[in-house]
């Protein structure tokens, strides 16, 4: 790495002398991670600073100071082998540095990716994390921002370790928590991140975040797809995830019940703390019941039989198996069918809408009524809601053509019996644009597409400007006539370009109905002598100007 570079990271805080700073391993919006070589011991550190471009960035350093503190507090409670150690920190009035242990490895997903780990392995790696999360959660640390990123696997040990904990919130040093931020990763923030009147932030976050984690890691989706709107409305409107099982068959119900209990919309509905998630994901590892789904009479049949494998509990316990078994073949056939029919429809919500895509929506939203009446009702409203902003942003278009309207029409009869309010106020604006002219010939060479405004004959363009051609070089031009049909009110801007020397005159006609209205320009001496008698120009300046109606 150049010097010069590693001089201006670390002689403001008077590190220069203490690094050799080796290559940049990570970049994010506030800092930069490197990995660093301490001279005086010959150990490979992990420097986090703060990016050169924010130097000075109050919230930067507030956030990295955080970040120190927490570490910081950790070390001093004796340390955790899933949580990154911190070695040193330095925070000045621009710069800031932490100085971590170096941890050789891949991202948790990328981890699990490569080494094609097995359900129950990646499940061990969450159930240790959520040990660790527990353990600083009993010290008033909240991560806030626990995800696949955030957690690295060391190649050494093959352990999961925690780092980046520069938004995380601790209990004894609120002026450093700027907790009136929303902070995080959208698709693995709880609630409460994004609405504070949910609750407080507290571990039960984190469990929220870790049972994303684990969501995505079986199914390799996000418990709540899409952009960051999207997610939100999601979670205001308390949409509940689609079963794993549903997305990856593999995944037992009683992993199912633990990922969607730590996914709940109420904090009081989770896992307190990560100590108690660890417990659920461990005893699921170990076999043994979980809490989160109490054991059904077939499941407690089945597991008596296998203690005591007397005949008559066995044939009770396949009876009771096989009847559960089918209905759960059933449910989770409708909840994939009912996932991919909301996919379906969020996704014609992304397109133009056509009559025949309206049709198809009308059709999906009956099919998803019959499995979940309460989902159809929502996305048929925030259905109808974007057709009539698809409405509104086509009339707010600077030029419309016949085929905008005859769709403006067609959509707005289609919205009348759902909304008629909102179809009535569309109606009106669309009466209100088709009475508004608009008549535009934009010419880009070659000049072969006028739009049929413009007869194709008796004219040439040159120069981006239309001539009307001369049968005779001495006789006056075809007129350029206007063919589109017209109505009131009416607004008709003009721009002729005529040369000075050469020009003769001009007319304008303009009639409709009983109206009927002639705009002549002339040069002087070629205005008809009854006019210029009319107008008591007689004596005027041969180039000048005459304009009549």
């Amino acid at each position: 790495m150049p010097a010069l570079i590693q001089h201006d990271f670390l002689k403001p805080i008077g590190w220069e002398q203490r690094f050799e700073v080796l290559e940049k391993i990570g970049a994010g919006a506030m800092g930069q991670v490197w990995r660093a070589r301490e001279i005086a011991t010959d150990r490979i550190v992990a420097l986090k600073m703060i990016d050169p471009a924010r130097c000075g960035d109050e919230q930067i350093l507030a956030r990295l100071e955080i970040e120190g503190e927490t570490l910081t507090k950790l070390r001093a409670a004796g340390q955790h082998e899933h949580v990154v150690p911190i070695l040193d920190f330095q925070v000045t009035d621009s710069h800031a540095c932490l100085v971590m242990e170096f941890i050789p490895g891949l991202s948790l997903k990328k981890w699990c990716s490569t080494h094609q780990l097995s359900l129950q392995d990646r499940v061990k790696l969450i159930a240790q994390v959520a040990r660790a999360s527990g353990w600083f959660h009993g010290l008033g640390v909240v991560h806030r921002d626990l995800k696949p990123a955030n957690i690295l696997v060391s190649a050494v040990t093959r352990q999961p370790v925690i780092v980046d904990f520069s938004i995380a919130k601790v209990e004894d040093t609120l002026t450093l928590t700027l907790t009136n931020e929303a902070l995080g990763t959208a698709p693995y923030m709880a609630p409460e991140q994004f609405d504070k009147k949910r609750g407080p932030i507290s571990p039960a976050s984190d469990v929220f975040a870790l049972g994303a984690t684990l969501y995505e890691l079986l199914t390799q989706v996000h418990p709540h797809p899409g952009d960051f709107p999207q997610i939100l409305q999601r979670l205001v409107d308390e949409v509940r995830p689609a079963p794993p099982s549903a997305l990856n068959p593999a995944v037992q119900k009683d992993l199912e019940s633990i990922i969607l209990k730590a996914l709940s919309h109420r904090p009081a509905d989770r896992y307190p703390d990560g100590t108690a998630f660890a417990d659920e994901l461990e005893s699921f590892l170990a076999g043994e019941p979980v809490k989160a789904r109490p054991l059904s009479l077939a499941t407690r049949l089945l597991r008596r039989a296998r203690r005591k494998p007397a005949l008559t509990a066995a044939l009770a316990a396949c009876l009771v198996l096989g009847i559960f078994a089918l209905w759960n073949v059933r449910h989770q056939a409708s909840q994939r069918e009912r996932f991919a029919l909301e996919s379906q429809l969020t996704s014609a919500m992304q397109e133009a809408w056509s009559k025949s895509s309206l049709s198809a929506a009308e059709s999906t939203l009956i099919a998803l009524a019959r499995h979940d009446a309460a989902s159809a009702t929502t996305l048929r409203h925030r259905l109808q809601q974007d057709v009539v902003h698809d409405i509104e942003a086509r009339l707010q278009q600077p030029h419309l053509l016949d085929a905008d309207f005859t769709w403006l029409r067609s959509t707005a009869d289609w919205l009348k019996p759902r909304l008629p309010e909102e179809a009535a106020h569309l109606q009106t604006l669309i009466t209100d644009r088709l009475g508004r002219w608009e008549t535009m010939a934009e010419l880009h060479p070659p000049f072969t597409d006028l739009l049929g405004l413009f007869p194709r004959s008796n004219i040439r363009v040159m120069d981006g400007l239309l001539y009307a051609l001369h049968d005779q070089p001495n006789s006056n031009p075809a007129p350029i006539v206007i063919t589109d049909a017209a109505s009131v009110p009416m607004d008709i801007d003009c721009t002729f370009v005529a040369e000075g020397s050469t020009f003769h005159h001009l007319a304008l006609d303009f009639s409709h109905q009983n109206a009927y209205l002639v705009l002549m320009l002339y040069k002087v001496q070629h205005t008809p002598r009854s006019v210029l008698t009319q107008m008591g120009l007689e004596s005027a300046a041969p180039e000048s100007y005459v304009l009549y109606f």
